[in-house]
């Protein structure tokens, strides 16, 4: 599938548009499915190309529903799209997933508060499963928390003003990983990757496995861990019963804290993410509650004079 000479109206005669994204955009056509890695300032989509390829294909023999790799490419090229030129590092091929429908949350919260906490019930039974899988031997490397947080220093124009802060962090962060057992994550776990069974809304296949990685079971909770209790409690519980494992509570905050932070400064860096200045303050200050009220470390703050995405 070639989209490399193709304007919208071409697009939506042959192909279709699967979604649309700041780091990917995805393109079907028939039974194949094209992810293309965006060029994104400040992201390395290279890394991301592989490391979702490699994953994809080591859950081929998986029992979790991931689609089938078909090929690889590393050849970068540009995309005409949204009525502007989109310039990708690379692409990966695989099947489509047939007959699924890919939600998020604003479609799970228009239902009645039983099928709500019918579909979180479900999720957290889904996300136990996925931590039963070994796609591949764990070989001690950095942890998909730890990557997130290598990720907030480099993006953060302020880290050598915050250097303690970010040490403290990361001493914190290595302690809680020490004391539980790794399991495969996915690592960016959210209704967007989950593609439920048409009829029964019921998960049935994952995607996007660009993050993916080893690490704490709680790293799997990040886009969850906001939810209120009503919600939070039924996917909880299955997900305590499915795997037989406790989430702890100090770790399901560090999630928060660590994810919350890349966020941020991410937000801060990239041009595609139409950020406000009162949503990074807003993050600014859950990152300082979580620091700060939780784990005792005191933390400095977004500079202000930088503004948003001026360096």
């Amino acid at each position: 599938m070639d989209l490399s000479d193709f304007n919208g109206e071409a697009c939506s005669q042959r192909v279709e548009c699967l979604g649309e994204g700041r780091s990917a955009c995805v393109y079907a056509e028939g039974d194949r499915a094209v992810k293309y890695l965006m060029a994104v300032p400040y992201h390395d989509a290279s890394a991301l190309l592989r490391r979702e390829a490699h994953y994809l294909s080591q859950l081929q023999s998986a029992t979790l529903h991931v689609p089938q790799l078909h090929s690889v490419s590393e050849q970068g090229g540009s995309i005409k799209s949204l009525d502007r030129a989109r310039g990708y590092v690379g692409s990966i091929t695989m099947e489509r997933i047939q007959g699924a429908a890919f939600l998020n949350h604003r479609d799970v919260h228009s239902w009645s508060p039983q099928d709500q906490q019918q579909a979180f019930q479900d999720v957290g039974s889904f996300m136990a499963s996925i931590h039963k899988e070994t796609p591949a031997a764990y070989s001690g490397e950095y942890s998909v928390l730890w990557n997130m947080l290598e990720e907030a220093q480099m993006y953060d124009p302020d880290r050598l003003r915050k250097s303690g802060f970010y040490n403290q962090l990361s001493q914190k962060l290595m302690s809680l990983e020490q004391g539980v057992d790794p399991v495969f994550c996915h690592g960016d776990l959210s209704f967007d990757n989950i593609a439920f069974n048409a009829g029964e809304r019921k998960p049935e296949a994952l995607i996007d496995f660009a993050y993916s990685g080893y690490g704490m079971p709680e790293t799997d909770f990040r886009h969850f861990g906001a939810l209120n209790k009503f919600l939070f409690e039924p996917i909880k519980g299955a997900y305590e019963a499915g795997s037989g494992r406790q989430l702890d509570e100090e770790r399901l905050h560090m999630v928060d804290l660590v994810s919350t932070l890349r966020l941020l400064h991410t937000c801060r860096n990239m041009p595609a993410y139409p950020t406000q200045e009162r949503e990074v303050q807003a993050m600014d200050g859950r990152v300082k509650r979580l620091s700060e009220g939780v784990f005792g470390i005191a933390y400095g703050g977004v500079n202000s004079d930088y503004g948003l995405h001026n360096y």
